[in-house]
């Protein structure tokens, strides 16, 4: 329990320095288990809405400031979207721009979106429904994961290399379940502002 006030500690610091389109980023104590935080970003639109997040996140076990995240939004049904959130980053988001998510030597490829949020690039995994159900339940059951961003180069180029990766990480999922479950139900108990 000492790593967890340490760590929610660090991350509520990381959260309120690096998500600067954010109005408020409030930690969820009782969404935060080993190592996963549970968060809720309240989000300003440019409506005058606000849109709620809830996301279980986690940092990876290479200290390579990248954070993994599953987040739920009342105003989406609570579906979960998966996300690697990284600082800096050298790809462009276009449709050649992949995640990859391996669980031990299995892995599973899925379309990105790069969205970025000030100095920071986040991927978010385009998937139906179904995909990001079945990602969920294998994070749900797995020790670790890795995630790969990469994106493939023009078949123009004039290089030998046919792709560019922005980077790699690996997670512990050691507390993923409980803190995915806690933030799904924060969403699920939420009723989004109306439309303005």
């Amino acid at each position: 329990m000492k790593f967890a006030g340490a760590y929610l500690w660090a991350m509520s610091g990381y959260l309120l320095i690096a998500v600067p389109t954010t109005l408020v980023a409030e930690l969820l104590p009782e969404a935060s288990f080993n190592d996963w935080v549970g968060v809720v970003d309240i989000i300003d639109l440019h409506d005058g809405s606000k849109l709620f997040e809830y996301s279980a996140q986690s940092v990876p076990r290479d200290a390579n400031d990248s954070v993994l995240s599953i987040s739920f939004v009342p105003r989406f049904r609570c579906v979960p979207v998966v996300k690697v959130v990284a600082p800096g980053g050298n790809l462009e988001g276009d449709d050649s721009l992949s995640v990859e998510v391996y669980f031990g030597t299995d892995s599973l490829v899925y379309r990105g979106f790069l969205d970025f949020d000030g100095d920071n690039q986040v991927y978010s995994i385009s998937a139906t429904t179904n995909e990001m159900i079945e990602l969920r339940e294998r994070l749900d059951i797995s020790a670790t994961v890795r995630t790969r961003v990469s994106q493939k180069l023009d078949d123009n180029a004039q290089t030998a290399n046919t792709e560019n990766t922005a980077f790699e990480s690996e997670f512990s999922l050691s507390g993923s379940t409980l803190s995915a479950r806690a933030t799904e139900l924060h969403c699920q108990r939420h009723s989004p502002q109306d439309y303005m």
